[in-house]
């Protein structure tokens, strides 16, 4: 278990290592992610999300939460997730994805929602157990355990 965490983290720290010293080229990669050239437009801005981004993402270990979730299995005893979506934007790594947009009435969308990209992340599968949920803060989904039956 230890073992699996470290390993997450480091490959964690490796990933966002690279993203910050590929940080100049981060507008042209997320106006080929999303198809929209806004990101290269808006430069200076884009690079000011991305970084924002990489910091967010280290301090909630959205990587490594999910590396470690894949390398060893589910920790948590059965649950199941209750609850729909409210487009808070917290699930978005505390609102700092760099995709992350807001309708005029205040609620969030994502500018690549459903995408190649986008269903490969971790926010293709959010939340996946209690303990994602708790990161963001969500307050539209709750993880319900699932009782088992003994003999």
């Amino acid at each position: 278990m230890r073992r699996t965490l470290f390993i997450a983290r480091s490959v964690e720290l490796l990933v966002l290592g690279a993203m910050m010293f590929l940080l100049p080229i981060s507008p042209l990669t997320c106006t080929v992610i999303s198809g929209q050239v806004r990101y290269l437009r808006n430069y200076r801005a884009t690079l000011t999300l991305t970084a924002c981004y990489a910091r967010a993402s280290w301090r909630t270990r959205v990587i490594s939460r999910n590396l470690q979730r894949t390398l060893h299995g589910p920790i948590a005893p059965p649950e199941t997730i209750e609850g729909h979506c409210t487009h808070c934007g917290l699930c978005c790594v505390d609102k700092s994805c760099v995709f992350l947009d807001w309708t005029d009435e205040g609620a969030s969308r994502c500018a690549i929602y459903n995408n190649w990209f986008w269903k490969m992340t971790s926010c293709g599968r959010y939340p996946v157990d209690r303990e994602s949920i708790a990161v963001y803060g969500c307050p539209s989904f709750k993880a319900i355990a699932i009782k088992t039956m003994s003999c």
